[in-house]
């Protein structure tokens, strides 16, 4: 087997025995399917573009789960502003939930 097939049948295995549970801790983090599906294909992405740099490859799902970790760090990082800005205010979260619970 040539290094390249290596690195596509063991991305491959990763992909098949590892998405399902990225994301479900994707939308545990989350809490919307969108994001959670979105979180999971940035992880693989970044797993593919990295794939050299994991020394032991039977810790994969703990390496996975780190880049997810990350990458929902960016995602709130990016989306903060959208969520939390109406009109030029901040909005105070714990008043936006008893607003929802008052309606």
């Amino acid at each position: 087997m040539k290094p390249a097939e290596g690195k596509r049948a063991l991305y491959e295995s990763w992909v098949r025995d590892y998405s399902a549970d990225i994301y479900r801790c994707a939308f545990r983090l989350c809490g919307d399917a969108d994001c959670a599906e979105e979180l999971t294909q940035e992880v693989f992405f970044e797993a593919w573009r990295s794939i050299g740099s994991l020394r032991d490859p039977a810790k994969a799902q703990g390496w996975l789960l780190s880049i997810l970790r990350h990458r929902y760090m960016h995602w709130l990082r990016d989306h903060k502003r959208e969520r939390g800005i109406r009109g030029g205010q901040r909005i105070d979260p714990a008043r936006l939930a008893s607003d929802q619970e008052s309606a």
